[in-house]
């Protein structure tokens, strides 16, 4: 090693403010592990800084306590009283100076001589979990070995708002945790508090992940699946959560060939279309629904029609064969025949004009009185919309 440069080394690590064993992040804030405290006891909290600190400690998203120290010489300090009727768990300490935060976790246990109640997981859930699903968690609470019971059991994290844990018999406390469909993705953390009232508790913390749900999209009963070219189809679908629920405020794309629209789904959950298949789309048809909610919850949904010919459009087909073979009927009406095929292809085309022009009433409703779809999706439609129109138009105009 070279020792010439010792001297500059120790010159620079001077100049910048740190001491060994302990480094300062920019900005200046720092904020030491706390080391675990008792109720009814100070928790100390100190750091390094450039400007006043505020502080505070939360109880996953509630604000339990909050207060402010000046910063001296770069450096503060600060004793906490934790009251009581603090809960005990793991606590979230946050410090927040000029533009920079710090946060660390810190467990708060029972007063009583540091003893604790004992809380051991019966049934918890799983270590990924879908929104909008449920799962059975329970725990039992122990002291020296003996359950506790009459206590109050608490789960926080899973939800918004901590949900009270029911009592059952040999300190058992237990609850069906359901989760929420716009809960928070990622990796969270879930405790069980079990608290006495002379004070005595314990918890348990187990890491959760939640997921995106899946959304249930089913085809209604009602709906046809064997239709006829040419003429208008009501389809319906619907979308709910795996517990059953509906899904409100979310929207639906219907996906028919090469051609798709976006439909609101009602407080039901449901959404309605009217379709038509043209006389050249024969055969198997794949449709498909996509359904997606407020909090970007998706599902799924294909089903297969069968669309065949109308007797019109078989006669359309077949028209020299039966020509030749009415060739009697002809001589003796010759203007029949052909007055019959114009006004059967005239009524194709207003049956497709009609199905368009109930398109284009939904989309506006969409647009104008539920606010379903933004300015550039009804432009764009609009435009798609006028474009097909003015084909049957034209093609209208041969007759």
């Amino acid at each position: 090693m070279n020792l010439q440069w010792i001297p500059l080394a120790v010159f620079l690590l001077a100049l910048s403010g740190l001491t060994l064993g302990q480094s300062t992040p920019e900005g200046g804030l720092s904020l030491i592990q706390p080391a675990p405290a008792e109720k009814g006891s100070s928790l100390a909290l100190s750091g390094t800084c450039a400007f006043p600190v505020a502080l505070e400690g939360r109880y996953f998203a509630t604000l339990v306590w909050s207060t402010e120290v000046d910063c001296t010489s770069n450096r503060f300090n600060a004793d906490v009283m934790l009251e009581n009727r603090f809960p005990v768990g793991r606590y979230e300490i946050r410090a927040t100076s000029g533009n920079q935060s710090a946060s660390r976790f810190v467990s708060v246990r029972a007063n009583r001589n540091a003893q604790t109640v004992r809380v051991t997981p019966l049934s918890i859930p799983p270590e990924k979990i879908e929104r909008s699903t449920s799962a059975e968690s329970s725990v039992r609470a122990t002291f020296n070995d003996r359950p506790v019971e009459g206590a109050t059991g608490v789960v926080w994290g899973a939800t918004a708002l901590p949900l009270r844990l029911e009592e059952r018999p040999n300190g058992v406390y237990a609850k069906r945790l359901a989760i929420d469909p716009g809960a928070m993705l990622g990796k969270i953390e879930v405790q069980w508090v079990v608290e006495t009232a002379d004070g005595l508790g314990g918890y348990y913390v187990q890491p959760l992940e939640i997921e995106p749900t899946t959304l249930l999209v089913r085809w209604a009963s009602q709906s046809q699946t064997n239709w006829e070219t040419g003429k208008a189809v009501i389809m319906e679908w619907s979308a709910t959560y795996a517990d059953g629920s509906p899904v409100r405020n979310g929207t639906s794309t219907l996906a028919v060939n090469d051609l798709t629209n976006d439909y609101a789904l009602d407080d039901e959950g449901r959404a309605i279309a009217e379709w038509a298949f043209s006389s050249n789309e024969q055969g198997t048809q794949t449709i498909r629904v996509n359904a997606r909610d407020e909090f970007g919850n998706e599902g799924t949904q294909t089903v297969f029609v069968s669309v065949h010919q109308t007797l019109s459009g078989i006669i359309l087909e077949n028209a020299i064969f039966i020509a030749l073979a009415g060739i009697g009927v002809l001589a003796l009406g010759g203007w029949l025949l052909p007055e019959t095929l114009r006004r059967m292809r005239r009524d194709k085309w207003l049956a497709r004009r009609k199905a368009l022009e109930l398109e284009n009433e939904r989309m506006q409703q969409e647009y104008f009185e539920k606010n379903a779809m933004d300015r550039e999706a009804f432009a764009r439609k609009s435009a798609e919309s006028q474009k097909k129109m003015a084909e049957i138009d034209k093609e209208l105009a041969k007759y």
